[in-house]
């Protein structure tokens, strides 16, 4: 029997899991340490792709786990701090889809889509760009009988649609 389940390292399943589960992830996936060399990039680019590692987690039941490489005296890399900030941002403009939500009320992503849901109310993650694409499968749907969007974060690497009365 098991009560909890742990995935690998920075892996997350493909559906809906009905035990409780978390993955453990890390902002770069190849170390869980402090490398003064780490080729960082981009900041909104690493946010995004944290982004859609919790929206994965979350439409799918489970519980993020996000490390960080501090250096050797502790101080965290600025980098590091505005990811998380990047990320904090996000999850502020979109806390009703995070917070106190159950998972995707579906066995797999609707037409693709990562979902989680609260009460009577689905809330829909559509990526940058294919907001239309969702929009066109919510509207054609019998469940729908309003569709609203959350006051997404600047530069949000996803839209949230809520469909409410389901």
């Amino acid at each position: 029997y098991v009560d909890f389940a742990v995935m690998a390292d920075n892996e997350y399943p493909d559906y809906k899991l009905d035990i409780p589960w978390q993955t453990a992830a890390s902002v770069f996936d190849e170390t869980w340490g402090y490398r003064s060399w780490q080729k960082r990039g981009s900041v909104q680019e690493k946010v995004d792709e944290k982004i859609a590692s919790l929206v994965k987690v979350i439409s799918r039941g489970g519980n993020f786990l996000l490390n960080i490489g501090p250096r050797g005296d502790g101080s965290v890399v600025e980098f590091e701090r505005d990811v998380l900030l990047g990320i904090g941002k996000w999850v502020k403009a979109n806390s009703e889809a995070v917070y106190g939500t159950r998972a995707n009320p579906f066995n797999h992503p609707f037409h693709g889509f990562d979902a989680t849901a609260k009460n009577d109310d689905i809330y829909f993650f559509a990526p940058r760009g294919d907001e239309n694409r969702l929009q066109k499968i919510l509207t054609s749907q019998p469940f729908k009988t309003e569709i609203l969007t959350l006051n997404n974060a600047e530069n949000s690497p996803f839209t949230v649609f809520i469909t409410t009365g389901f």
